[in-house]
């Protein structure tokens, strides 16, 4: 085994790591807006206006790192593939796809900090599972 695949199969496996918590971020992200449907419906909340702020946050920090990590992912498989002169095709469009995500993730994490403090601002307007 070269040193070439020593490496993917680290990335591999990081990326399965990377993607169990980015489920992990979604989940967080489902019970949040059924907390606000809750709240909308006149039920019971699971959270409070406070800890469902905070938690988003923290979410939306976690998802962000995850999508910078997603992309370093796929430059340094772009550039091992470089290297042995493959075709780069389709890994400049992954590349060009994490960068874009990364771009979203960071808006998404600006509102929520523009927001933060904003009593009437509700979590779920914001909060995209997929972002």
């Amino acid at each position: 085994m070269n040193v070439f695949t020593k490496k993917r199969i680290q990335l591999l496996n990081e990326q399965m790591i990377a993607s169990m918590l980015f489920i992990g971020t979604i989940i967080i992200s489902i019970l949040l807006t059924y907390d606000e449907i809750k709240d909308l419906s006149n039920q019971k909340k699971l959270f409070s206006n406070k800890i469902s702020q905070n938690i988003s946050l923290y979410n939306r920090i976690i998802v962000v790192i995850l999508a910078l990590y997603f992309l370093y992912n796929s430059y340094i498989n772009q550039k091992i593939a470089q290297i042995q002169k493959k075709d780069l095709k389709y890994l400049k469009l992954q590349t060009l796809s994490s960068t874009l995500t990364l771009i979203s993730t960071i808006i998404v994490l600006y509102v929520i900090i523009q927001n933060y403090k904003n009593s009437n601002f509700n979590v779920s307007q914001v909060e995209n599972p997929i972002l």
